[in-house]
This record gives structure tokens, C-alpha cells and sequence, in this order.
């Protein structure tokens, strides 16, 4: 069996989140790029197993329909991202498009994520994650945001 070793990127993360967690001890208050009306963070807490952070949980606020992020979709996204073109693709729009329209086709991170983690088919809606996933990754000095793309840096 070949155990994948993890790039740089991942480590950072990695770190980012169990020093801030305290080992998994303590909840993570998330920034949010785009500030809401009602507040302008939200908080994880990383899910450890056999020592390992093997996933991240949300509040039910930030994202209602499912709060669990498995380190493998934030591992998957900067391994895209170190493959892109100047390290940067477009977020995508799960709000107002459908898996394959303009705006959410298979360049945006929001399409990877959906058709590779969640088996959504080009038509189909999709959840929006892709705000959680950027937050985190800004917040751990990754990437950086701009108005429709994320880029690792």
C-alpha cells in the first residue's frame, strides 16, 4: 500500500488548525472575508482520530445542511490549486447556478468539490461550501481571496 505524503500546503494547514485548536481542546474562531449582517465569524473545531485531524465541523449556522468538512476536500482544493494557472481558480456560484452552467463549471473549485466529494452530476444543484473552505484556508495565511477566485500563495 502507498501511504501519500502530505505537501507542505497540507502541513500548514494541519498546523494552523491543531495550535489554534489547542490539540482539538478548543473551538477556532473563522473570520469571514464577506461580513454579514448579523455577525462576522464563525467558529470549527477540528475532528482528531488516532492522534490525526481527519476533519472539520461547522456550525449548523454557516452551513445548515452539513456541518462535516473531511481534511481530504481541503487537501484536495490546494492540490488543485498548486496545479492552476498563477495557483488561482474561481470559487464558483452554487447560489445561482447548477453543477455544469457558466458559473459553475468544471474550472470552479465549488464544481471539483461537489462532483468529486459529493457525486453531484452536471445539472443538479449543489451545496455551498465553497465560503467555508476559502474562510479557512485565508484564515490559515494559504490563500487569499479575491471578489470570485482564491488563490494559494
Amino acid at each position: 500500500m502507498v501511504v501519500k505524503q502530505k505537501d507542505k500546503y497540507t502541513k500548514e494547514l494541519i498546523k494552523f488548525l491543531d495550535e489554534n485548536s489547542n490539540g482539538g481542546q478548543t473551538t477556532i474562531t473563522i473570520p469571514l472575508q464577506r461580513k454579514r449582517k448579523l455577525y462576522d465569524s464563525f467558529i470549527i473545531h477540528p475532528i482528531y482520530k488516532n492522534s490525526k485531524i481527519i476533519a472539520i465541523n461547522t456550525e449548523k449556522r454557516v452551513m445548515p445542511a452539513d456541518t462535516y468538512f473531511c481534511i481530504k476536500i481541503f487537501e484536495h482544493v490546494l492540490e488543485v490549486l498548486q496545479s492552476a494557472d498563477k495557483k488561482t481558480l474561481a470559487k464558483g456560484n452554487a447560489q445561482k447556478h447548477k453543477m455544469g452552467e457558466p458559473g459553475l463549471d468544471n474550472a470552479t473549485i465549488e464544481y471539483i468539490i461537489a462532483k468529486k466529494f459529493y457525486h453531484k452530476e452536471d445539472g443538479a444543484s449543489a451545496d455551498r461550501r465553497i465560503s467555508v473552505i476559502a474562510n479557512i484556508l485565508i484564515a490559515s495565511n494559504l490563500c487569499i481571496s479575491k471578489k470570485s477566485s482564491l488563490t494559494l500563495i
